[in-house]
């Protein structure tokens, strides 16, 4: 349930960025002959767009460190092959990858609901669920529904409609 708030709120939080914005980058180095090379950047880098497009992918199931995480496997995988195959080293070079944050969205800069789920609090579980349009997959506690029925959740929940939904036609039909 933690890190499906965390996932919500990573969502909410990267929707005020521009999606251009370079959250980190790939360094990579490689190693002949027994000395290693300096730490490049490499392209194409990680974005604001491409975080967004994990966390609402897969929803609930992943956390934005575990999206820049997978983002680093693949595009490290792809990097290092790609190396090693320019590379004109007899017998083949060692590669080496790491992922270096933006300042602007290290983890130790963001907000800590992000990273941490000791920093999510039964509020925001709450306004998590109902602003759900149902149960996600696998809920197992209907009898919490009225509960959130009263605090507001839709009638995907199973609840009633509210006395200040609109009757009929679409909202703003008036």
């Amino acid at each position: 349930m933690k890190r499906m708030v965390m996932s919500v709120k990573a969502i909410r939080w990267l929707n005020y960025r521009n999606e251009h914005d370079q959250i980190g980058k790939l360094q990579c180095r490689y190693q002949a002959g027994g000395q290693w090379s300096q730490w490049t950047d490499q392209e194409p880098s990680y974005t604001v767009a491409e975080m967004l497009e994990c966390l609402i992918l897969r929803p609930f199931a992943v956390t934005y460190v575990m999206c820049k995480d997978e983002w680093k496997s693949l595009e490290s995988q792809i990097r290092k092959t790609d190396l090693q195959n320019s590379l004109p080293v007899p017998g083949g070079a060692s590669v080496d990858c790491r992922f270096v944050w933006d300042f602007r969205y290290d983890p130790e800069k963001v907000p800590p609901e992000l990273i941490d789920p000791d920093a999510i609090s039964a509020d925001d579980i709450i306004d998590a669920m109902i602003a759900l349009p149902g149960p996600p997959p696998g809920w197992a506690f209907p009898q919490l529904v009225p509960l959130l029925c009263s605090l507001g959740a839709g009638e995907g929940w199973g609840c009633p409609p509210r006395p200040t939904d609109p009757t009929g036609g679409q909202p703003g039909d008036y």
